[in-house]
């Protein structure tokens, strides 16, 4: 590996974690200068978790046991406990599908019945529903059907994150913390009952860097292009998942084409996972061509939408319903253009209306870019929570819940920040350099989403990614501590 692409991962992860420190930084600095009950108790009990994590780790003898007590987890145990864990929330949450769940709920339906398999106003994707079909036909048209799936596949991409650890630390250790953290992460079990792409989406993306890793490794050379040409499989699947999907994809050919070890192995390499992405993706290239002629891997047409919402001064970013209604109205006023699909006038109407609010107010848009999307995506926590207990019997659980999910979040993520600004997370780099093509997905992500709409929900994905760059960088601090007694890899 050559040097320079090892300033690359450096400044990477340093780039990275002072975008995660500036985030908090600003959601702090807002929340004291203009103070309300919901922020500061949701936002309190973070900062003093951080403080309390940090004064447990700096004692040596609880490093020792933290990492001696993880060592004795294997990976089939803590899948069981993850599976449990979700299981048990599928069956006593019994939640209702709200706004954006309660659509692909609706359109799964379709699907079973026969129907189109694609959105036909193209505003969302069609692989949860194809997904929940699926699960209907083989457990019965039941809500629990698609609930069941989603805490399995929960429990899988807790299962991807212990390898994805272990090929990077090379700690058994490790492992099992960082996957049993997010085995017990709030959001994680909260959202198996959501009929949502963000579970979906997660496992995809976990797996897809999981065979990625795995393919730098591969021997012989033969695997090594399958395991790649299985990453691009899966990154094609997210594909139906979700819009950004393809940031995921340029993420890991950037890799591939920096970090093996030969040319041709880089070129292939890149190449594979191309091919995988667009074997997948191929039937939305056809309809798409068919229905609108236009080349494209996206199921939906709505950045004309996400932009307008984007930059819309009234919710910082974020949906806006009166902005929603009134390009619906001004799409059922004007007169449509022969052979325009309603998508497509959507789309251009809102950009229009985007480009508008840009025009009129451009330095309070900058100014929303730059204090307040980076906090909304990165430094808050889901509002999952309200999505799954509202209409639950256990809604009295919600402040409770909400105060758990923001206080561990916040630690999260702070610490990530940390640790990615610091000399710790280098050590051993030869096996945490992989980590890059993950870093550089959340950074594309990250800029997308400070044009496009955005919500704290979007960051979902990137949850074990912190949780991977935290334990990584906790298990190089006790390794490395001379006086920790050693750092339990095996």
């Amino acid at each position: 590996m050559h040097i320079n692409n090892n300033k690359i991962f450096y400044f990477t992860c340093f780039f990275t974690g002072l975008v995660i420190l500036y985030s908090c930084f600003i959601r702090v600095l807002a929340t004291f200068l203009t103070p309300t009950l919901k922020e500061l108790v949701t936002l309190l009990p973070g900062i003093f978790l951080i403080f309390l994590t940090y004064v447990f780790y700096c004692k040596e003898t609880f490093r020792n046991y933290l990492f001696e007590f993880c060592a004795k987890w294997n990976w089939v145990f803590i899948f069981f406990i993850a599976l449990i864990l979700r299981i048990v929330w599928v069956f006593v949450a019994d939640v209702t599908q709200l706004s954006d769940f309660s659509s692909y709920e609706d359109m799964s339906i379709e699907v079973f019945n026969g129907g189109n398999i694609f959105d036909p106003t193209y505003f969302r994707p069609s692989g949860p529903s194809i997904l929940f079909a699926l699960s209907y036909h083989l457990f019965g048209q039941n809500p629990l059907s698609a609930q069941v799936v989603l805490a399995l596949l929960g429990a899988l991409t807790v299962v991807a994150v212990y390898w994805i650890v272990y090929l990077v630390s090379g700690s058994l250790a490790s492992s099992a913390l960082a996957s049993m953290c997010l085995a017990f992460w709030p959001s994680h079990i909260i959202y198996s009952v959501l009929m949502g792409t963000d579970t979906l989406f997660c496992f995809l993306v976990v797996v897809s860097f999981l065979l990625l890793v795995v393919a730098q490794t591969a021997k012989p050379s033969e695997l090594r292009f399958f395991m790649f040409l299985l990453s691009g499989v899966f990154i094609g699947l997210s594909n139906w998942t979700r819009g950004t999907a393809p940031l995921f994809l340029l993420a890991w050919i950037l890799y591939t084409l920096f970090y093996l070890d030969k040319v041709s192995y880089s070129l292939k390499g890149a190449f594979m996972v191309f091919l995988g992405f667009i074997i997948v993706v191929l039937p939305i290239f056809i309809h798409n061509y068919n229905v609108f002629k236009i080349v494209s891997p996206s199921m939906q047409r709505i950045t004309g939408w996400s932009l307008m919402m984007g930059v819309n001064l009234d919710n910082q970013g974020g949906y806006n319903g009166k902005l929603a209604s009134k390009i619906g109205a001004n799409i059922n006023d004007k007169n449509k253009e022969n052979n325009v699909h309603d998508s497509i006038l959507k789309s251009k109407l809102a950009k229009e209306e985007a480009l508008k609010i840009v025009k009129e107010s451009p330095f309070k848009v900058l100014t929303m870019i730059l204090t307040c999307k980076p906090s909304k995506f990165i430094a808050k926590a889901e509002s999952v929570m309200g999505w799954s207990l509202t209409t639950s019997p256990h809604s009295n659980l919600l402040m409770f819940l909400n105060i758990i999910n923001h206080a561990v979040y916040i630690t999260l993520i702070f610490w990530s920040g940390v640790i990615l600004c610091t000399r710790w997370f280098y050590y051993k780099i030869e096996k945490t350099v992989p980590l890059n093509a993950f870093l550089w997905a959340f950074l594309l992500s990250f800029f997308s989403h400070m044009i496009l709409e955005v919500q704290p929900r979007y960051h979902h994905m990137f949850i074990p990614l912190f949780i991977i760059i935290l334990v990584v960088g906790l298990n190089n601090i006790a390794f490395r501590c001379p006086h920790d007694s050693g750092n339990y890899s095996h």
